[in-house]
């Protein structure tokens, strides 16, 4: 199945056992390979804040055209880094 940047953009992205965890915001593609990377997801607004954290490629599970599935541990990753530091958590490596 081909799906455009447009169509991705906005996307629920939901873990396995159904926890919504927010929309994808933009999309990170290697150059290279021409493979999307990581998906940036803008998770549930706290307050009227909206966070973003990355979620890899090899975390989705699945993806039609009404959501993105991802594996359970990005809840629990992105859980211990926001009580631990009280930041947006980053979930997948970046290239800086």
């Amino acid at each position: 199945m081909l799906v455009s940047h447009r169509q991705l953009i906005g996307l629920s992205v939901v873990t396995k056992s159904g926890n919504f965890l927010g929309h994808i915001a933009e999309l990170e593609i290697e150059a290279g390979s021409q493979q999307i990377y990581s998906y940036s997801v803008r998770a549930r607004r706290l307050f009227g804040l909206g966070a973003k954290f990355l979620v890899s490629r090899a975390q989705v599970v699945s993806i039609d055209r009404t959501r993105m599935i991802v594996d359970d541990a990005v809840v629990a990753v992105m859980s211990g880094v926001q009580r631990k530091q009280g930041v947006a958590p980053q979930i997948a490596p970046t290239n800086s």
